[in-house]
């Protein structure tokens, strides 16, 4: 435990215990490298949670997961702005008014998949 606390990021961040992530049986969910809540059951509350901190404490999403961020939110959590994104716009670099590009472009081949075959 107090190796987790020590290395903590400063964007909202959900964390699994258990040997494995995939079975995790406990989530905590940090904010600026603090543990707000120790005692999260699910996988999917815990989800709840961290998008919930991202919109009510109006943080970016850092550029490091800011696709994979916006894909799970559009696609698994169905929060989807018409215009803007949560994406943190780095110096120099170029600002999506709408979904990044990257996320569209999944999005639209899933959306072509025949999952009936």
């Amino acid at each position: 435990m107090t190796e987790i606390r020590k290395d903590l990021p400063k964007t909202p961040c959900l964390i699994g215990f258990r040997e494995s992530r995939l079975y995790a049986s406990k989530y905590m969910l940090s904010i600026d490298g603090v543990i707000v809540n120790e005692d999260i059951a699910t996988f999917a509350a815990g989800l709840a949670m961290l998008f919930a901190s991202y919109y009510n404490l109006n943080i970016m999403y850092p550029a490091e997961c800011a696709s994979t961020l916006e894909f799970i939110q559009r696609c698994f959590v169905r929060i989807n702005p018409d215009r803007c994104s949560k994406v943190e716009i780095k110096k120099n670099s170029k600002r999506y008014s709408q979904i990044h590009p990257k996320v569209l472009s999944l999005i639209n081949g899933l959306a072509d998949v025949d999952w009936r075959s």
